[in-house]
């Protein structure tokens, strides 16, 4: 945490002498899922893991979940064999799990009935599908305030998006 934090009633009000500019590797630090969906590694085959409920074929096991917010993923994926193709419940905004390269969206999956397996239909991964690269709303070295500015609650908001140590 930066050390400025500690004294943020001080801070408001104050002018900033030198432009802020957003440090590498931009905003968001992460790769970050557009919507909500189901990640995925798209180079793994998909296949049918388990037969549920007569001819229902489950093509991916549930690993985890990630909200918005999260920095690391909500992982179960210790009980699935490595050749078991998984998937991880993700939400907008949330950071993408780094074995996968795709999101796929919620409204073009099943979930079977006790949440553990997902059908997701071959057509709907893509690689590189519904995720935001790092960086591609604010990039390395843009001004995020501008010198001159007065400090306000927005403004120490935007201090510590952008990875500033001191002020």
């Amino acid at each position: 945490i930066p050390a400025f934090l500690d004294s943020t009633n001080r801070l408001w009000n104050r002018v900033l002498a030198k432009p802020v500019l957003m440090r590498a590797p931009g905003y968001p630090p992460y790769r970050a899922s557009v919507m909500d969906g189901f990640a995925v590694n798209s180079s793994i085959q998909q296949k049918t893991i388990l037969h549920v409920a007569g001819e229902k074929q489950w093509t991916h096991r549930i690993a985890g979940k990630v909200f918005a917010g999260d920095m690391q993923t909500d992982d179960d994926s210790s009980n699935v064999s490595s050749d078991e193709p998984v998937a991880y419940y993700v939400t907008t905004g949330a950071v993408v799990p780094e074995a996968c390269d795709c999101v796929v969206p919620i409204e073009t999956v099943e979930v079977s009935e006790d949440r553990r397996l997902v059908r997701i239909p071959h057509n709907k991964v893509v690689a590189n599908e519904w995720i935001r690269p790092p960086g591609c709303d604010v990039a390395v070295e843009s001004e995020v305030l501008p010198a001159g500015h007065i400090l306000d609650p927005v403004a120490l908001g935007l201090l510590l998006q952008s990875g500033v140590d001191s002020v």
